[in-house]
C-alpha cells in the first residue's frame, strides 16, 4: 500500500503536466487563429482611427487590467487565507488565459492548478476564482444599468434597469455571496466566510475594472468616428452588458460572437454597424495584448528570487508547511 500511494503520485503530477501543456498550446493556438483571421482587418481599422485616442483606450485598458488583478487577489487573500505576493500577478494573469478556451471553466481551473503550485489546495484556490468571477458578473451589471439610468432610458425600460441593480446588489450581500459559493463548492453551510469589508474592496475595484472598460471602449468609437462625450454613460453600459454576455454564453471562448452581436444592438443609433464591429475587433485585441503581455510580466515577476516566502498564512503572516521530521538511524 505504500509503494502504491508514490506512483499514483507520480502519475497524478505527469498527468497534471500533460494537461497543463495541452492546454497551453490551445490557448496558443486560438491566440494564432485570431492573429490570423482578423489580423487584416485590424490593421485596415488602425490605418484610419486616431493614433492618439487608441493609445489612450489602451492604457485605460491597462488601468483596468490592474484593477481586476486587486479585486481578484483581495477574494483569494479572504477565502484562500493566503498571500501570494509576487507570485499573485503571475497566477492570475497567466490564470486569465483560460479564457480564450471555450467552456467558461478554465480560468477557474488554471488559477486553482497554479496556486497549488504555491502550497493553496487546489478546492479552495478554484473557490476564489469562482467567487471573484461571481463579483465580477454583478458588478458588471450594476454597473452597466447605473450606466443606462445616467443615459437616461425610455420610461418603459426604467423598471427593468432598477430590477438589474438590486438583483445584483443582492448577489454582492456577504451572506448571498457565501450561501452561493457554498452551493456551488458542495460545502458544507457556515464552512466558508467572506468579510462585508472584502467583497466591499473587491466590488469596487471591480467597479473601477468596468468603468475603465468603458471609457476604453468610447475612446475606440471615437477614434473610429465622430462621437459626444454625452455618449460615454451608454458606451459603458453596452460594453459592460456585452461583456457579461460573453462570459456567461461559455461555449465561445471569450465571449465571441455574443459581445460583438450585442454591442451592435445596444450602440444602434450612436455609430454605424460596420464601426461598432469594427470597435469590438479593435477591444478584443487589446485585451489579448494586454493578458499575454501581462500573463508573460507576471510570469518573470514571480522568477524573480525573493527573501523569505509568500504560501499559506499562520497567524496572519506567510510561512512554508515544515516538512515532516525525519526518523533517526538506529
Amino acid at each position: 500500500m505504500s509503494r502504491e500511494t508514490p506512483q499514483r503520485s507520480v502519475l497524478f503530477a505527469r498527468f497534471l503536466h500533460i494537461g497543463r501543456l495541452v492546454v497551453v498550446a490551445l490557448v496558443v493556438v486560438a491566440l494564432v487563429r485570431f492573429v490570423l483571421v482578423d489580423g487584416a482587418t485590424m490593421a485596415d481599422a488602425l490605418r484610419s482611427a486616431d493614433p492618439g485616442l487608441v493609445g489612450l483606450a489602451v492604457v485605460a485598458a491597462a488601468a483596468g487590467q490592474v484593477c481586476l488583478w486587486l479585486s481578484w487577489r483581495r477574494l483569494w487573500s479572504t477565502v484562500t487565507g493566503t498571500h501570494l505576493g509576487l507570485r499573485g500577478p503571475g497566477v492570475f494573469f497567466t490564470g486569465q488565459l483560460g479564457k480564450y478556451l471555450p467552456g467558461g471553466v478554465w480560468t477557474v481551473l488554471a488559477h486553482a492548478d497554479l496556486g497549488a503550485s504555491r502550497h493553496v489546495p487546489r478546492a479552495l484556490g478554484g473557490l476564489a476564482s469562482a467567487v471573484s468571477l461571481l463579483v465580477l458578473l454583478a458588478t458588471g451589471g450594476a454597473v452597466g444599468a447605473a450606466a443606462v439610468l445616467g443615459a437616461g432610458p425610455p420610461p418603459a425600460l426604467v423598471g427593468a434597469v432598477v430590477v438589474v441593480v438590486v438583483a445584483c446588489a443582492v448577489v454582492l450581500v456577504p451572506r448571498v455571496l457565501t450561501a452561493v459559493a457554498e452551493r456551488v463548492a458542495r460545502r458544507p453551510r457556515g464552512t466558508l466566510s467572506i468579510a462585508g469589508r472584502d467583497v466591499l474592496a473587491a466590488a469596487a475595484w471591480a467597479a473601477a475594472w468596468w468603468c475603465a472598460a468603458g471609457v476604453h471602449a468610447w475612446l475606440l468609437l471615437a477614434a473610429l468616428a465622430p462621437v459626444a462625450v454625452q455618449d460615454v454613460p451608454r458606451t459603458a453600459a453596452a460594453f459592460a452588458f456585452a461583456w457579461v454576455a460573453g462570459m456567461v454564453v461559455v461555449v465561445a471562448p471569450a465571449g465571441v460572437g455574443a459581445r460583438e452581436s450585442l454591442l451592435v444592438v445596444l450602440l444602434a443609433g450612436t455609430a454605424p454597424q460596420a464601426t461598432v464591429l469594427t470597435l469590438a475587433l479593435l477591444s478584443r485585441a487589446v485585451f489579448v495584448l494586454l493578458d499575454v503581455a501581462c500573463a508573460g510580466l507576471g510570469w518573470l515577476v514571480a522568477r524573480t528570487p525573493v527573501r523569505g516566502t509568500v504560501d499559506p498564512l499562520e497567524n496572519g503572516h506567510a510561512v512554508r508547511p515544515s516538512r515532516p521530521a525525519e526518523n533517526p538511524s538506529p
